[in-house]
């Protein structure tokens, strides 16, 4: 697997789920649709967090600090995602209080791309090529960073649908 091909697709998923947050402001970024899962500054918070969480197994830094702190479901800020509360499995809370800002959000997806980008970058095909076991599937690191391009897509379309729930225009015509 060629890093820079690697670096170059986790790039690309950047506008592909932003382009959905169009439309989305302060007011709305905590907004739930009935019988819809996700709202968008969870998953700005989520994707961002699944990106870190991987790049962190590359370069070794650490996850917290920027953009996550680690509490009880309840404790983020208008700066910081609470981990738990955006973790897998977690319930999205309609509380905007408990979430970062829409632009502090971004931020974190974006540079989330960055770090995982330039982790896989900076790898060489030998450590791309090593296998290891994510939730439960055996896969290569290589591997699961295409799976993680895959989660941004899959979440993206998370996006899609809660725009049509709540009356916001279609982003593919």
């Amino acid at each position: 697997m060629d890093p820079s091909t690697l670096a170059q697709t986790v790039r690309y998923t950047e506008g592909l789920f932003t382009r959905f947050l169009d439309g989305f402001d302060e007011a709305s970024r905590a907004r739930q649709a009935p019988d819809l899962p996700n709202h968008p500054i969870w998953l700005l918070g989520h994707c961002g967090f699944s990106m870190n969480r991987v790049a962190a197994e590359f370069d070794g830094a650490p996850i917290e600090g920027d953009y996550y702190i680690e509490g009880d479901g309840s404790s983020g800020t208008p700066a910081l995602f609470d981990i738990t509360s955006i973790k897998i499995r977690s319930i999205p809370s309609d509380d905007p209080s408990l979430y970062p800002s829409l632009e502090t959000g971004r931020a974190c997806f974006q540079d989330a791309i960055e770090r995982l980008a330039d982790a896989a970058a900076n790898s060489t095909r030998d450590w791309l090529q090593q296998e290891i076991d994510m939730h439960g599937t055996l896969l290569t690191r290589g591997d699961q960073v295409i799976r993680l391009c895959f989660h941004n897509g899959y979440h993206a379309g998370q996006l899609g649908d809660l725009r049509r729930a709540i009356g916001l225009p279609r982003v593919i015509a």
